[in-house]
């Protein structure tokens, strides 16, 4: 009976932990559509290894978490200076996995999405999707974002077919190039360049296992971090 118990209790807590990841992410998703970037650092573990991947660059800790939201940005403009400004980043297909110690887990969803943005002569809409994969650790009883990766698929303006679009870069998109971005000063600069930058072209290969889908595991291995 003790054995059944506590088999019980651990698939309970593993619920648990699902519905929390779960609620957390869609509390980042409306945090990030709505740009309550004031709200968007609560749901990061406050840790020196706390990592953010964003489609133009890095960030490291809490701080970079900040940063990245907080800070005027040509890729995410935060209040008050969004008029004109639209993005809205829905989650879909979550996959989502408990480590069998309860410490930390895993999970990844595709992100289909629209864009706006206003610009002088007018506005330019768009589709936007990507997938986003995170590690999530127990902080003191509380489920937190402790790695996130946001791997882009395409970003397109409406009228234009992603099939028709030249070799992905995200830079471009925001009219500045990598160089010109990393110059810039006083900014939501990253603290390093992203580590993968895939796009959709007709000649490019699909990468399947960008990110892989979480399975069963026992405890967090920084080998297979995202």
């Amino acid at each position: 009976m003790s054995k059944d118990m506590n088999l019980l209790e651990k698939e309970l807590l593993r619920t648990e932990a699902y519905n929390c990841i779960e609620n957390l992410m869609a509390r980042f998703s409306h945090y990030y559509s709505r740009y309550e970037t004031e709200k968007i650092p609560e749901l990061f573990a406050d840790r020196d290894d706390t990592k953010l991947e964003m489609v133009w660059g890095i960030y490291y800790g809490l701080d970079g978490v900040r940063r990245c939201f907080q800070q005027p940005n040509p890729f995410y403009t935060p209040a008050p200076n969004r008029k004109g400004q639209l993005d809205l980043r829905p989650l879909a297909s979550d996959v989502v996995e408990a480590a069998e110690d309860l410490k930390t887990a895993k999970g990844v969803w595709y992100v289909p999405g629209v864009y706006a943005r206003k610009k002088d002569d007018g506005c330019e809409a768009g589709w936007y999707y990507a997938v986003i994969a995170g590690d999530f650790i127990l902080d003191d009883g509380t489920w937190r974002i402790w790695h996130l990766h946001e791997y882009s698929r395409f970003q397109t303006p409406y009228n234009t077919p992603w099939g028709d679009l030249p070799p992905f870069d995200p830079y471009r998109l925001c009219g500045i190039t990598k160089k010109e971005y990393f110059q810039r000063k006083g900014e939501a600069l990253p603290d390093a360049q992203p580590s993968t930058v895939w796009g959709y072209h007709p000649h490019v290969l699909y990468p399947v296992d960008q990110p892989k889908t979480p399975e069963s595991y026992d405890s967090f291995n920084e080998r297979d971090s995202y």
